[in-house]
């Protein structure tokens, strides 16, 4: 099946729709268009880093726009760096995650000053076993990814990469 393009065009942007795959992308004639989700963010377990970082796409005409992450649905605190600048149209955030709450449906919104927000994909959060009160995963820190105790490392203890299990 081909792809149907159609133009838009309205005050603020000018937008090409690819009626066939369901995609809008801007054009890059210095108008700015709505943000985009490129890359949806997945792979949440509690307290790690997202094993697919969100990649924002922004078209505007100074090409600098600061896009903020927050939650949208779901329990638990997003950490991490919360902004991510456009490098040519791209807002690419890096250490995403989310502390705090237990398993289950999760969305982020992403903001951009003056642009509708646009949230994601629900995701699936995982929390460990069930039950659990307290979960130290040990991934360069002493944090409690479930609860609120939060160990601290004592008499030069580090951590070293390695596997578990």
């Amino acid at each position: 099946m081909g792809r149907i393009a159609q133009s838009l065009v309205s005050p603020c942007a000018v937008l090409v729709l690819l009626s066939a795959c369901g995609e809008a992308t801007p054009t890059d004639n210095g108008d700015t268009a709505p943000p985009m989700i490129r890359t949806q963010p997945s792979g949440a377990a509690a307290g790690q880093p997202f094993s697919v970082q969100p990649v924002i796409e922004v078209r505007d005409a100074d090409n600098a726009t600061v896009v903020t992450a927050a939650m949208d649905l779901g329990g638990g605190t997003l950490g991490g760096t919360l902004t991510a600048t456009t490098v040519s149209g791209l807002a690419t955030f890096t250490d995403l995650q989310i502390t705090g709450g237990t398993g289950g449906d999760r969305a982020l919104s992403f903001a951009a000053p003056g642009l509708p927000s646009v949230t994601s994909d629900v995701f699936s959060l995982s929390c460990g076993p069930s039950g659990i009160v307290s979960w130290w995963p040990g991934e360069g820190n002493a944090s409690d990814v479930v609860g609120p105790n939060d160990a601290s490392l004592e008499n030069g203890s580090t951590f070293a990469s390695g596997k578990v299990g």
